[in-house]
């Protein structure tokens, strides 16, 4: 049986637990890897800057992989730190992306975790966004409806106020300045540009 206490611990180092009374419940994000010839469904977290599996899952399904111990401990976000119980090395398969990865052996029982250093070898986030359970989670839309291919002309064309010459106009909350009762308006004498330098910044700023 594995211990509250540690799967607590787990919990703590890598995701908040909800409270469903405070903030509505976002589903986590999954990402399908092949992992050593076996699919695993793994929770996307670019908080983690490695890929995690629990001590739990790792006998469950990975037993066979020897152990390898390298005194690397993490820190959970209040500074505190942990102890890993080492890492095993793996194949990954991702697409058509083949590498070979560090997966860090945890106290406990959590969900696997898939961190940046193995995000870095399957590519960008943009094409787990368009491909994958990103784009599930948030509706099957993708993000903006924008075509990465083309995405200079996207964003003109769906926001084209931002990007026009003429002056903008801000249709938020209405924003009240509070100063102290003690306020004095200062004056600031602007920069003055040397000569020489004219033209250039004129064409800087007209460019």
């Amino acid at each position: 049986m594995i211990d509250d206490e540690l799967a607590e611990s787990f919990n703590k180092l890598f995701y908040l637990k909800e409270n469903v009374q405070q903030i509505n419940r976002v589903e986590p994000i999954k990402v399908e890897v092949e992992i050593e010839g076996k699919i695993v469904s793994m929770e996307l977290n670019t908080g983690a800057s490695v890929s995690i599996i629990s001590e739990y899952e790792y006998r469950k399904k990975f037993g066979e992989i020897k152990l390898e111990t390298d005194g690397l401990k993490l820190q959970y976000y209040t500074n505190e730190t942990v102890d890993i119980l080492g890492h095993i090395q793996v194949n990954i398969k991702y697409k058509n992306k083949k590498f070979k990865g560090k997966w860090y052996v945890l106290k406990g029982q959590g969900p696997m975790l898939l961190g940046r250093e193995w995000l870095k070898e399957m590519g960008t986030l943009s094409d787990l966004y368009i491909n994958n359970s990103i784009k599930k989670t948030l509706l099957n839309k993708p993000l903006l409806n924008i075509d990465l291919n083309n995405i200079d002309n996207a964003i003109v064309d769906k926001f084209p106020e931002v990007f026009s010459n003429e002056l903008g106009l801000y249709k938020g909350e209405e924003i009240e300045l509070v100063l102290v009762d003690s306020a004095k308006p200062k004056f600031f004498q602007p920069r003055t540009i040397p000569l020489v330098l004219k033209s250039k910044v004129e064409a800087e700023l007209n460019r």
